[in-house]
């Protein structure tokens, strides 16, 4: 959902979660990043990733997500990006609004031909 999937561009918001600065602890905030992951499953068998955000999410910008969806799928990872129309940051965790589009996506999931070589 609705993220700050690259902790660089929010530091403000990370600080008091990583209680460091990035300068104090570099290595924590690598490890926190999940820009730094982006890499980190691809081959025969990548990470298929469902992303959504809210259209109406005055705390992060739709291009926080648009950009980390553009990071997995340069890596080779598939990504699904769904902007739901009139969410906010707050009520995109709501059932009503994000069920849908989570329990659609499983099912292409499901249906989706396995790569060749990948593991069930």
């Amino acid at each position: 959902s609705a993220g700050t999937y690259d902790i660089d561009q929010w530091q403000s918001l990370a600080y008091p979660m990583l209680g460091a600065a990035e300068l104090q602890e570099p290595e924590l905030w690598r490890e926190a990043n999940a820009m730094t992951w982006v890499k980190g499953r691809t081959g025969p068998d990548p990470l298929s990733v469902l992303l959504t955000h809210g259209s109406d999410d005055s705390d992060v910008p739709t291009g926080s997500s648009r950009a980390f969806a553009a990071a997995l799928t340069a890596a080779g990872h598939p990504v699904h990006l769904t902007i739901i129309s009139g969410a906010t940051h707050q009520s995109i965790y709501s059932p009503g609004v994000i069920s849908a589009t989570i329990v659609d996506w499983i099912d292409d999931q499901i249906s989706a031909p396995r790569p060749s070589g990948a593991s069930s």
